[in-house]
């Protein structure tokens, strides 16, 4: 029989208003990241405190996100940690876009 792990969920605190405890709240999808990742991608999560590297809004472990490159490789970006960084989807496409206009 194999073994299914117990994923124990942590309880929203009952005084948490997500309208003025930005901050627990930020906190706490940066936490949940640091459980459900590892190795390196853990690593770049934690350089960057759970925020997107465009925008800098904490990010949802559970939304789209990409690895970008800071410095691309084509311009000489190594593919290692400290040069990489989640981003959110859609600021990367917006990024993209931007940046083919000019």
């Amino acid at each position: 029989v194999d073994h299914i792990p117990i994923v124990r969920h942590i309880k929203i605190r009952l005084d948490a208003n997500p309208y003025f405890d930005t901050e627990y709240f930020a906190e706490r999808k940066f936490q949940q990241g640091m459980r459900r990742l590892s190795g390196r991608f853990k690593e770049i999560w934690k350089n960057q405190k759970g925020c997107c590297y465009h925008c800098g809004m904490p990010m949802d472990i559970g939304e789209e996100r990409e690895i970008i490159f800071k410095l691309p490789k084509a311009l000489g970006g190594k593919e290692e940690i400290p040069n990489m960084a989640y981003v959110h989807s859609v600021c990367q496409k917006t990024f993209q876009e931007r940046r083919s206009k000019e």
